[in-house]
């Protein structure tokens, strides 16, 4: 079954394709770099929202250059998945087993555009315990 799959153990299996790519509790380090890099995206996007309602307010004015003003917001309204794909490779690469194929037109579209992906992987290794074990196996 594809999609994405949420252990009680802290562990996540993205699953596409008929492969699973198992990712493991992160270290506090990576954790903590991982987050740093999804507010990164979030600031990004941020400033690119901002910038096309400055061009749109712009566009709305009088006398705009048009095609200037609709060509910028053409190239700041680049797909989500170029601003989100990155950080989900980051992620899988960083606590994964295997990493994700490097092409991503060969993943699905629901991991490459989910917006909430990141946010919620981090999340899950924030709030799920730790389990118990023995010793070195989580």
């Amino acid at each position: 079954m594809d999609g994405v799959v949420y252990h009680p153990n802290g562990e996540i299996s993205i699953e596409f394709d008929g492969d699973v790519y198992k990712l493991r509790r992160p270290k506090l380090r990576q954790y903590r770099w991982l987050s740093e890099r999804l507010e990164e995206l979030r600031a990004e996007t941020a400033k690119v929202s901002d910038k096309i309602a400055q061009l749109q307010t712009e566009l709305a004015g009088s006398n705009p250059d048009e095609d200037r003003i609709k060509h910028d917001i053409a190239v700041l309204n680049k797909p989500m998945y170029e601003y989100l794909g990155p950080l989900v490779r980051d992620i899988v690469a960083n606590v994964g087993e295997k990493p994700l194929p490097e092409d991503m037109d060969d993943w699905p579209p629901w991991l490459a555009m989910d917006v909430l992906l990141p946010a919620e992987i981090l999340a899950h290794w924030r709030t799920v315990p730790k389990a118990p074990g023995a010793a070195g196996t989580n």
